[in-house]
């Protein structure tokens, strides 16, 4: 999973400033983000349709309503997600064009009646240079309510998060905090905390695999605010350059099979569930999260089928 090509300039850096017996789940719920575009408390599927509408299906037990479209002309971005980044407790949309991020805020209200006023008003994301990293992934880091953005650099296939914060009522990004090393191998990526211990987890998808990388607590030098709170790993050797070994899952296999893939609360239970969506006949999947332990491991259900609603969809969040 390295690579020898050398990485990008730190002037670029810098200007982007099957279960088994059930057990006893810990207690804790889904964190680390907020995709509650409808304001009902619960994390709804935000996509881009082909004709280039950003749309949102609300959340519903065990699955997703039908797509309203919120805004149009989302064609030209290659990567969005979603994620509080202006610190009012409502999912703003971010998207790169062209090496820039821009976060597109949530009004702070939701009408089906009038869904194009979900979003109101921009501002800038960092700096220039995103373009260069892909397998962007949104989640807060640091525990300060706001989202992070974690992205691998192409180039050399290391990961880098980089820290959201309000200065002077400003969105302000830090510079990157190096997170990992060897991970040129995932084209599918996502994070979330998965067995309740307070420290971020990595989900990835290896050829056929889909491998869950568990998060060790930080190193000394690294432990304080505002570093991320997860321990710099690589994925060749794991534990090379952490404070101790990092446990990994072989969550399943068969995963080549999928084309798109997220960490969303499906079921509602405030646990992370799996969600995939089949190549073959567009069927968004979901694997629910059956038990989750304590500095353990997390095990899921067989498939639970979704639709074929979002089968043309990009940017599944």
């Amino acid at each position: 999973m390295r690579s020898s090509v050398i990485g990008i300039s730190a002037a670029v850096l810098a200007a982007l400033t099957l279960a088994p017996a059930a057990s006893a789940a810990p207690e804790g719920q889904f964190t680390g983000r907020d995709r509650d575009f409808t304001l009902d408390t619960h994390e709804d599927l935000l996509t881009r349709k082909p004709n280039g509408q950003l749309a949102v299906s609300a959340a519903v037990p065990v699955g997703y309503g039908a797509s309203t479209p919120i805004n149009n002309g989302w064609n030209n971005a290659h990567w969005l997600s979603a994620g509080d980044i202006s610190g009012d407790g409502h999912p703003d949309v971010l998207a790169e064009v062209n090496g820039i991020i821009t976060a597109h805020k949530h009004s702070g209200a939701y009408s089906p009646a009038n869904p194009f006023a979900t979003l109101n008003g921009t501002t800038q994301y960092g700096g220039w240079g995103w373009n260069f990293f892909d397998q962007k992934v949104l989640y807060d880091e640091d525990g300060n309510g706001l989202v992070d953005v974690t992205a691998r650099e192409i180039s050399t296939g290391k990961i880098f998060t980089w820290l959201t914060g309000i200065e002077n009522g400003q969105v302000v990004v830090s510079p990157a905090f190096e997170m990992g090393t060897g991970w040129s191998g995932i084209d599918q990526f996502d994070i979330a905390d998965l067995n309740f211990d307070g420290i971020s987890d990595w989900v990835v998808r290896q050829g056929s695999q889909l491998v869950a990388y568990y998060g060790q607590p930080a190193p000394a030098a690294k432990s304080a605010s505002p570093a991320p709170k997860r321990a710099v790993t690589d994925a060749a050797t794991p534990g090379a350059k952490a404070a101790a070994a990092p446990e990994f899952q072989i969550l399943s296999e068969g995963w080549d099979l999928a084309n798109a893939f997220e960490i969303k609360d499906v079921d509602l239970n405030g646990k992370p569930d799996l969600v995939s969506r089949l190549t073959a006949n567009g069927q968004l999947v979901a694997f629910l999260n059956t038990t989750t332990e304590v500095g353990g491991f997390t095990w899921y259900s067989g498939q639970y089928p979704l639709g074929t609603t979002w089968a043309n969809d990009s940017f599944l969040t």
